[in-house]
């Protein structure tokens, strides 16, 4: 009887160290607020600038938890040199301009389509 409750106990201590939960992706979509300002601090870190990380960036501006808003901003000076004057403890109403001027500043560096022109004939003998 001794030697089953032993390894019944042995059992349960084994399954305690495999059986946690896998630790959250760390991604810039997560809505755990923690969670974010850690993708945020590994994106500043890797200097991670393309347009859709800047976008992702941009809108933790808004978001309500002023921990990622901080971070967001750090991370946008730290990646672009620009802060458009934002400051993440302001009112959401006195964030927007800032706000505003950011959004207008991506979509200024969206890559444009571009229109190839054909230099093939239109009717006519070959």
């Amino acid at each position: 009887m001794l030697r089953v409750a032993g390894l019944l106990l042995l059992a349960l201590a084994l399954c305690q160290g495999g059986c946690i939960q896998p630790a959250p992706r760390v991604t810039l979509s997560s809505p755990d607020p923690a969670i974010k300002v850690r993708a945020i601090v590994r994106v500043t870190r890797e200097h991670r600038d393309d347009p859709a990380t800047l976008r992702a960036l941009v809108a933790e501006l808004s978001n309500e938890d002023g921990a990622v808003r901080m971070y967001a901003i750090r991370a946008l000076r730290t990646l672009t040199g620009q802060s458009f004057d934002y400051h993440f403890y302001e009112t959401e109403h006195q964030r927007q301009g800032s706000v505003d001027r950011w959004q207008k500043w991506l979509s200024e560096r969206q890559p444009q389509p571009t229109t190839q022109v054909s230099a093939g004939r239109t009717g006519g003998s070959p």
